[in-house]
Protein backbone atom coordinates (compact mmCIF):
# COMPACT_ATOMS: atom_id res chain seq x y z
CA UNK A 1 0.00 0.00 0.00
CA UNK A 2 1.37 3.38 -0.98
CA UNK A 3 1.48 5.81 1.95
CA UNK A 4 2.79 9.35 1.89
CA UNK A 5 3.22 12.27 4.31
CA UNK A 6 3.82 15.74 2.92
CA UNK A 7 4.14 19.24 4.37
CA UNK A 8 3.82 21.96 1.72
CA UNK A 9 1.76 25.08 0.83
CA UNK A 10 -1.51 26.61 -0.47
CA UNK A 11 -4.57 26.25 -2.75
CA UNK A 12 -8.35 26.85 -2.79
CA UNK A 13 -11.53 25.11 -3.83
CA UNK A 14 -12.73 27.49 -6.57
CA UNK A 15 -9.61 27.53 -8.76
CA UNK A 16 -7.47 30.68 -8.57
CA UNK A 17 -6.95 31.91 -5.03
CA UNK A 18 -7.81 35.62 -4.79
CA UNK A 19 -8.12 36.51 -1.11
CA UNK A 20 -5.16 37.71 0.94
CA UNK A 21 -3.87 35.23 3.51
CA UNK A 22 -2.69 35.90 7.03
CA UNK A 23 -0.83 33.15 8.87
CA UNK A 24 -0.82 32.63 12.62
CA UNK A 25 2.94 32.25 12.76
CA UNK A 26 4.70 29.10 11.63
CA UNK A 27 6.28 27.26 14.54
CA UNK A 28 4.01 24.40 15.51
CA UNK A 29 4.30 22.75 18.89
CA UNK A 30 5.95 19.33 18.87
CA UNK A 31 3.43 16.51 18.97
CA UNK A 32 3.83 13.75 21.50
CA UNK A 33 1.66 10.74 20.51
CA UNK A 34 1.64 9.53 24.10
CA UNK A 35 -0.11 12.72 25.20
CA UNK A 36 -3.08 12.31 22.84
CA UNK A 37 -6.26 12.22 24.90
CA UNK A 38 -8.58 10.74 22.29
CA UNK A 39 -8.65 7.30 20.68
CA UNK A 40 -9.50 6.63 17.07
CA UNK A 41 -13.19 6.05 16.42
CA UNK A 42 -12.30 3.74 13.50
CA UNK A 43 -10.26 0.57 13.99
CA UNK A 44 -7.32 -0.11 11.68
CA UNK A 45 -7.65 -3.02 9.23
CA UNK A 46 -6.47 -6.43 10.42
CA UNK A 47 -2.70 -6.69 10.72
CA UNK A 48 -2.25 -2.90 10.65
CA UNK A 49 -2.25 -0.07 13.15
CA UNK A 50 -2.79 3.67 13.01
CA UNK A 51 0.29 5.87 13.26
CA UNK A 52 -0.32 9.48 14.32
CA UNK A 53 0.76 12.07 11.76
CA UNK A 54 -1.05 15.15 13.11
CA UNK A 55 -2.96 16.25 16.20
CA UNK A 56 -4.51 19.45 17.53
CA UNK A 57 -6.19 19.16 20.93
CA UNK A 58 -6.82 22.92 21.44
CA UNK A 59 -6.02 22.82 25.14
CA UNK A 60 -3.40 25.59 25.26
CA UNK A 61 -5.15 28.73 24.10
CA UNK A 62 -4.00 31.01 21.27
CA UNK A 63 -0.71 29.14 20.81
CA UNK A 64 -2.72 26.21 19.40
CA UNK A 65 -3.30 28.31 16.27
CA UNK A 66 0.41 28.54 15.49
CA UNK A 67 0.94 27.55 11.89
CA UNK A 68 -2.70 27.77 10.83
CA UNK A 69 -3.41 30.13 7.92
CA UNK A 70 -6.36 32.53 7.90
CA UNK A 71 -8.38 33.17 4.76
CA UNK A 72 -9.41 36.82 4.70
CA UNK A 73 -12.27 38.49 2.85
CA UNK A 74 -15.14 37.37 0.66
CA UNK A 75 -13.18 35.89 -2.24
CA UNK A 76 -11.98 39.04 -3.97
CA UNK A 77 -13.47 40.98 -6.89
CA UNK A 78 -12.94 38.16 -9.38
CA UNK A 79 -14.38 35.48 -7.10
CA UNK A 80 -17.06 37.11 -4.91
CA UNK A 81 -18.73 34.91 -2.35
CA UNK A 82 -15.91 32.38 -2.74
CA UNK A 83 -17.66 31.13 -5.89
CA UNK A 84 -20.66 30.01 -3.79
CA UNK A 85 -22.53 33.32 -3.23
CA UNK A 86 -21.47 33.29 0.43
CA UNK A 87 -22.36 36.47 2.33
CA UNK A 88 -19.80 36.55 5.15
CA UNK A 89 -16.50 38.41 5.37
CA UNK A 90 -13.78 36.21 6.87
CA UNK A 91 -11.40 37.89 9.33
CA UNK A 92 -8.41 37.03 11.50
CA UNK A 93 -10.03 38.64 14.53
CA UNK A 94 -10.22 36.73 17.78
CA UNK A 95 -13.92 37.63 17.71
CA UNK A 96 -14.24 35.14 14.85
CA UNK A 97 -11.48 32.58 15.52
CA UNK A 98 -10.28 31.72 19.01
CA UNK A 99 -9.28 28.88 21.32
CA UNK A 100 -10.96 28.58 24.71
CA UNK A 101 -12.58 25.96 26.88
CA UNK A 102 -10.48 23.21 25.28
CA UNK A 103 -11.85 23.88 21.79
CA UNK A 104 -11.21 25.83 18.63
CA UNK A 105 -14.13 28.22 18.13
CA UNK A 106 -15.12 29.68 14.77
CA UNK A 107 -17.83 32.30 15.24
CA UNK A 108 -20.12 33.97 12.74
CA UNK A 109 -21.42 37.35 13.93
CA UNK A 110 -24.51 39.00 12.45
CA UNK A 111 -22.99 42.46 12.51
CA UNK A 112 -22.07 44.52 9.42
CA UNK A 113 -18.54 45.31 8.36
CA UNK A 114 -17.47 47.69 5.59
CA UNK A 115 -14.36 46.93 3.57
CA UNK A 116 -13.58 49.39 0.78
CA UNK A 117 -16.80 50.12 -1.06
CA UNK A 118 -18.53 46.90 0.05
CA UNK A 119 -20.54 46.23 3.20
CA UNK A 120 -21.06 42.68 4.46
CA UNK A 121 -23.74 41.79 6.99
CA UNK A 122 -21.75 39.01 8.66
CA UNK A 123 -18.21 38.25 9.78
CA UNK A 124 -16.84 34.78 10.35
CA UNK A 125 -13.68 32.67 10.21
CA UNK A 126 -11.99 30.22 7.90
CA UNK A 127 -8.62 28.66 8.68
CA UNK A 128 -6.51 25.98 7.06
CA UNK A 129 -3.34 23.92 7.44
CA UNK A 130 -1.71 24.54 4.04
CA UNK A 131 1.48 25.85 5.72
CA UNK A 132 1.35 23.30 8.52
CA UNK A 133 0.11 19.89 7.39
CA UNK A 134 -1.15 17.95 4.40
CA UNK A 135 -1.42 14.23 3.78
CA UNK A 136 -2.21 11.65 1.12
CA UNK A 137 -4.43 8.78 2.35
CA UNK A 138 -5.07 7.70 5.91
CA UNK A 139 -7.65 8.61 8.54
CA UNK A 140 -8.81 12.14 9.40
CA UNK A 141 -10.86 12.53 12.57
CA UNK A 142 -12.70 15.60 13.90
CA UNK A 143 -14.83 16.02 17.01
CA UNK A 144 -17.04 19.05 16.61
CA UNK A 145 -20.37 20.68 17.33
CA UNK A 146 -22.13 23.10 15.02
CA UNK A 147 -24.50 26.01 15.56
CA UNK A 148 -28.18 26.25 14.72
CA UNK A 149 -29.32 29.22 12.68
CA UNK A 150 -30.95 29.61 9.29
CA UNK A 151 -28.36 30.16 6.58
CA UNK A 152 -25.32 28.89 8.50
CA UNK A 153 -23.01 26.53 6.55
CA UNK A 154 -20.40 24.83 8.77
CA UNK A 155 -17.83 22.66 7.00
CA UNK A 156 -14.81 20.48 7.76
CA UNK A 157 -13.09 19.66 4.48
CA UNK A 158 -9.91 18.80 2.59
CA UNK A 159 -8.41 20.63 -0.38
CA UNK A 160 -5.48 19.69 -2.67
CA UNK A 161 -2.12 21.04 -1.60
CA UNK A 162 -0.65 21.56 -5.05
CA UNK A 163 -3.58 21.46 -7.51
CA UNK A 164 -1.49 19.08 -9.59
CA UNK A 165 -4.27 18.49 -12.12
CA UNK A 166 -5.42 22.11 -12.42
CA UNK A 167 -7.90 24.41 -10.72
CA UNK A 168 -11.11 23.40 -9.03
CA UNK A 169 -12.59 20.83 -9.46
CA UNK A 170 -9.91 19.11 -11.60
CA UNK A 171 -7.69 18.43 -8.58
CA UNK A 172 -10.57 17.36 -6.36
CA UNK A 173 -12.15 18.32 -3.06
CA UNK A 174 -13.18 16.10 -0.15
CA UNK A 175 -15.92 17.33 2.18
CA UNK A 176 -15.62 15.40 5.43
CA UNK A 177 -18.80 17.01 6.73
CA UNK A 178 -21.08 19.84 5.68
CA UNK A 179 -24.29 20.81 7.40
CA UNK A 180 -26.94 23.54 7.56
CA UNK A 181 -27.86 25.56 10.61
CA UNK A 182 -31.55 25.22 9.78
CA UNK A 183 -31.26 21.43 9.48
CA UNK A 184 -29.37 20.20 12.53
CA UNK A 185 -29.85 16.50 11.74
CA UNK A 186 -28.01 16.89 8.43
CA UNK A 187 -24.51 15.45 7.99
CA UNK A 188 -23.31 15.24 4.39
CA UNK A 189 -20.02 13.92 2.96
CA UNK A 190 -18.97 14.57 -0.64
CA UNK A 191 -16.33 14.27 -3.33
CA UNK A 192 -15.93 16.89 -6.03
CA UNK A 193 -14.13 16.29 -9.32
CA UNK A 194 -14.57 17.24 -12.95
CA UNK A 195 -13.06 19.01 -15.95
CA UNK A 196 -13.99 22.62 -15.01
CA UNK A 197 -15.98 24.73 -12.56
CA UNK A 198 -19.04 24.54 -14.80
CA UNK A 199 -18.97 20.73 -14.82
CA UNK A 200 -18.52 19.79 -11.18
CA UNK A 201 -19.19 16.08 -10.64
CA UNK A 202 -20.40 15.60 -7.06
CA UNK A 203 -20.63 12.22 -5.34
CA UNK A 204 -22.41 12.60 -2.04
CA UNK A 205 -24.53 10.97 0.66
CA UNK A 206 -26.29 12.02 3.85
CA UNK A 207 -26.09 10.34 7.24
CA UNK A 208 -29.32 8.71 8.42
CA UNK A 209 -29.32 10.29 11.84
CA UNK A 210 -30.89 8.36 14.72
CA UNK A 211 -33.60 9.88 16.87
CA UNK A 212 -32.35 12.65 19.10
CA UNK A 213 -29.28 13.34 16.95
CA UNK A 214 -28.29 16.98 16.51
CA UNK A 215 -25.16 18.54 15.07
CA UNK A 216 -25.39 21.10 17.88
CA UNK A 217 -23.96 18.43 20.21
CA UNK A 218 -20.42 17.07 19.91
CA UNK A 219 -19.98 14.21 17.43
CA UNK A 220 -16.98 12.49 15.89
CA UNK A 221 -16.59 12.71 12.11
CA UNK A 222 -14.11 10.44 10.32
CA UNK A 223 -12.83 10.11 6.79
CA UNK A 224 -10.97 6.91 5.80
CA UNK A 225 -9.08 7.17 2.50
CA UNK A 226 -6.86 4.52 0.90
CA UNK A 227 -5.76 3.44 -2.61
CA UNK A 228 -6.22 0.06 -4.24
CA UNK A 229 -3.76 -2.64 -3.28
CA UNK A 230 -3.49 -5.49 -5.79
CA UNK A 231 -1.68 -7.74 -3.32
CA UNK A 232 -4.72 -8.09 -1.07
CA UNK A 233 -7.54 -7.21 -3.46
CA UNK A 234 -8.41 -3.88 -1.85
CA UNK A 235 -10.19 -1.30 -4.01
CA UNK A 236 -9.74 2.45 -4.07
CA UNK A 237 -11.78 3.43 -1.04
CA UNK A 238 -13.07 6.59 0.63
CA UNK A 239 -15.41 6.16 3.60
CA UNK A 240 -17.33 8.57 5.82
CA UNK A 241 -18.34 7.90 9.44
CA UNK A 242 -20.31 9.63 12.20
CA UNK A 243 -19.57 8.47 15.75
CA UNK A 244 -17.96 5.35 14.31
CA UNK A 245 -20.98 4.54 12.12
CA UNK A 246 -20.18 4.08 8.43
CA UNK A 247 -22.71 5.83 6.18
CA UNK A 248 -20.95 6.37 2.85
CA UNK A 249 -18.43 4.40 0.78
CA UNK A 250 -17.06 5.39 -2.64
CA UNK A 251 -14.75 3.17 -4.67
CA UNK A 252 -14.92 4.84 -8.08
CA UNK A 253 -16.97 7.13 -10.29
CA UNK A 254 -15.05 10.39 -9.85
CA UNK A 255 -13.69 12.15 -12.93
CA UNK A 256 -10.05 11.17 -13.48
CA UNK A 257 -8.25 14.25 -14.86
CA UNK A 258 -5.92 14.25 -17.89
CA UNK A 259 -2.54 12.93 -16.76
CA UNK A 260 -4.15 11.12 -13.84
CA UNK A 261 -3.69 7.58 -15.13
CA UNK A 262 -7.01 6.79 -16.80
CA UNK A 263 -9.84 4.52 -15.73
CA UNK A 264 -9.38 2.91 -12.31
CA UNK A 265 -6.96 5.59 -11.11
CA UNK A 266 -7.31 7.20 -7.68
CA UNK A 267 -6.53 10.58 -9.30
CA UNK A 268 -7.22 13.32 -8.43
CA UNK A 269 -7.43 11.82 -4.93
CA UNK A 270 -3.84 10.55 -5.01
CA UNK A 271 -2.20 13.79 -3.93
CA UNK A 272 -1.72 15.48 -0.54
CA UNK A 273 -4.71 17.41 0.79
CA UNK A 274 -4.77 19.94 3.63
CA UNK A 275 -7.51 20.71 6.18
CA UNK A 276 -9.96 23.63 6.04
CA UNK A 277 -12.44 24.60 8.75
CA UNK A 278 -15.02 27.32 8.15
CA UNK A 279 -18.42 28.65 9.11
CA UNK A 280 -19.97 30.28 6.04
CA UNK A 281 -23.18 32.30 5.97
CA UNK A 282 -25.67 31.98 3.12
CA UNK A 283 -24.57 30.80 -0.29
CA UNK A 284 -25.75 28.11 -2.66
CA UNK A 285 -25.70 25.50 0.11
CA UNK A 286 -26.53 27.49 3.25
CA UNK A 287 -29.48 29.34 1.73
CA UNK A 288 -30.87 32.75 2.65
CA UNK A 289 -29.77 33.75 6.17
CA UNK A 290 -32.30 34.62 8.87
CA UNK A 291 -30.00 35.37 11.81
CA UNK A 292 -30.62 37.63 14.79
CA UNK A 293 -28.91 41.00 14.38
CA UNK A 294 -25.85 41.27 16.62
CA UNK A 295 -25.97 37.59 17.60
CA UNK A 296 -23.01 35.16 17.51
CA UNK A 297 -23.07 31.58 16.24
CA UNK A 298 -20.15 29.26 17.01
CA UNK A 299 -18.78 26.02 15.60
CA UNK A 300 -16.50 24.38 18.17
CA UNK A 301 -13.86 21.78 17.32
CA UNK A 302 -12.67 19.71 20.27
CA UNK A 303 -9.81 18.03 18.40
CA UNK A 304 -8.44 17.08 14.99
CA UNK A 305 -6.23 14.04 14.47
CA UNK A 306 -4.78 12.36 11.39
CA UNK A 307 -3.20 8.94 10.97
CA UNK A 308 -1.66 6.67 8.39
CA UNK A 309 -1.66 2.90 8.31
CA UNK A 310 1.49 1.18 9.46
CA UNK A 311 2.64 -2.36 10.12
CA UNK A 312 2.86 -2.86 13.89
CA UNK A 313 6.39 -2.61 15.19
CA UNK A 314 7.69 -5.88 16.67
CA UNK A 315 7.95 -5.77 20.44
CA UNK A 316 11.71 -6.31 20.29
CA UNK A 317 12.17 -3.33 17.95
CA UNK A 318 10.00 -1.12 20.17
CA UNK A 319 12.07 -2.06 23.22
CA UNK A 320 15.28 -1.34 21.34
CA UNK A 321 13.97 2.05 20.20
CA UNK A 322 12.97 2.87 23.76
CA UNK A 323 16.40 1.89 25.05
CA UNK A 324 18.09 4.08 22.45
CA UNK A 325 15.95 7.01 23.53
CA UNK A 326 16.71 6.38 27.21
CA UNK A 327 20.42 6.37 26.43
CA UNK A 328 20.16 9.78 24.81
CA UNK A 329 20.50 8.66 21.18
CA UNK A 330 18.99 11.41 19.04
CA UNK A 331 16.50 10.42 16.39
CA UNK A 332 16.13 12.30 13.09
CA UNK A 333 13.82 15.29 13.37
CA UNK A 334 11.41 16.37 10.61
CA UNK A 335 11.95 20.01 9.63
CA UNK A 336 9.96 22.42 7.53
CA UNK A 337 11.19 24.91 4.93
CA UNK A 338 11.53 28.43 6.28
CA UNK A 339 8.60 30.83 5.81
CA UNK A 340 8.66 34.58 5.31
CA UNK A 341 6.22 37.36 6.14
CA UNK A 342 4.21 35.37 8.66
CA UNK A 343 2.04 37.17 11.24
CA UNK A 344 -0.25 36.34 14.14
CA UNK A 345 -4.02 36.72 14.50
CA UNK A 346 -5.22 39.97 15.93
CA UNK A 347 -8.35 41.66 17.17
CA UNK A 348 -9.02 43.75 14.05
CA UNK A 349 -10.44 47.05 15.21
CA UNK A 350 -12.62 47.19 12.11
CA UNK A 351 -14.44 43.99 13.13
Amino acid sequence: MSLKFVERKRSRRDGTYFAPLVAAGFAAAAFDPASRAHGQAIAAPAGMEWSNTYSDQFNNGASDLSGWTYDIGNGGPSNPGWGNDEQEYYTNSTNNVSVSGGALNITAIASPITQGTSTYQYTSGRIQTSSLFSQTYGLFEFRAKMPAGTGLWPALWLYPQNSTYGGWPNSGEIDVVESKGQQTTLVQGSLHSGPNSGSDDTQTAEYSAPGGFSTTAYHTYDLFWEPANSSDGEQNTIKWYVDGNLYETIHSGWIVPPGGGGSGSMAPFNEPFFIILDLAVGGTYGGTPALTSGASYTMSVDYITAYQLAVPEPASAALLAGSAFALGVRRPRRTRPSEENRSTPDSDSSV
